[in-house]
């Protein structure tokens, strides 16, 4: 299911900016790294006209990654839009697009380490932290989201 939505997510942006007469293809990598002591879910909320959110579960200390290439396509961040992070089996944070880099947001391209790997290919990496669950506790998803 996990890689089902980040593939979901990179094949939507595929979608949008392919166009047919390139003869090129573009890659981009997503790694989530969990160097936090709790295991991470990341639910992407979909809209409700979407259906039921996609989860992500990265074990403490180990790492998510997924790679796709699309014929066309400049390498670049999924829509992340708003994304739920829970931290164990009860902390839960709400990332927005909308909230910007007020804090680590994995919605937002700043809050990732980018690599330019070659022309058209670039590396995403997100590493959750303790510091992350710190934030989680201090700023719970509402219970409308969870």
């Amino acid at each position: 299911m996990r890689i089902k939505l980040f593939a979901l997510l990179l094949l939507l942006v595929a979608s949008c900016t392919s166009n047919p007469d390139v003869d090129y293809s573009g890659c981009t990598e997503i790694k989530v790294i969990n160097d936090s002591s709790f295991e991470i879910a990341i639910f992407y909320l979909m809209p409700i006209e979407e259906g039921f959110p996609e989860r992500v579960s990265i074990a403490s200390n180990a790492t998510f990654e997924q790679s796709e290439c699309a014929l066309g396509v400049t390498p670049s961040l999924p829509y992340f839009h708003r994304m739920l992070i829970r931290f164990g089996d009860d902390v839960y944070t709400l990332h927005q697009l909308s909230d910007g880099d007020a804090y680590h947001n994995f919605c937002v391209e700043n809050s990732y380490e980018v690599k330019q790997v070659d022309k058209r290919h670039k590396r995403y990496t997100f590493t959750f932290t303790d510091e992350d669950y710190e934030y989680a506790l201090a700023n719970p998803a509402p219970d409308d989201v969870i």
